[in-house]
């Protein structure tokens, strides 16, 4: 699913109780898309991402929203790691530290 994020919206936030969203930006012929969300440890994920299909890229920024359902195991009463997370976003190549859920 791809929506259009609100201004303010950051790289990676909670879509709801069990989703993840992905904002990411790029041409807008060919966003980056994330293509699985895996458990690799107690409260970590990792995004895996497929590459742009369409080569050269449009110089029109722009941003692309996706929300991922998490796997399964993840506690989201506690924080979770997000590594992998740098492709096409904000976020940095560094992990994201997602705020625990109330």
């Amino acid at each position: 699913m791809q929506s259009e994020p609100s201004a303010n919206q950051e790289s990676l936030y909670w879509a709801s109780k069990d989703r993840v969203g992905i904002t990411t930006y790029g041409g807008s012929g060919c966003p980056a898309t994330p293509t699985t969300l895996e458990r690799s440890g107690p409260n970590e994920i990792r995004i895996q991402w497929a590459p742009p299909t369409t080569l050269p890229c449009n110089a029109d920024l722009r941003s692309v929203t996706f929300e991922a359902p998490l796997p399964v195991g993840v506690d989201t009463a506690r924080p979770v790691t997000v590594t992998g997370a740098g492709f096409g976003t904000t976020a940095g190549d560094g992990p994201v530290v997602l705020p625990a859920q109330e």
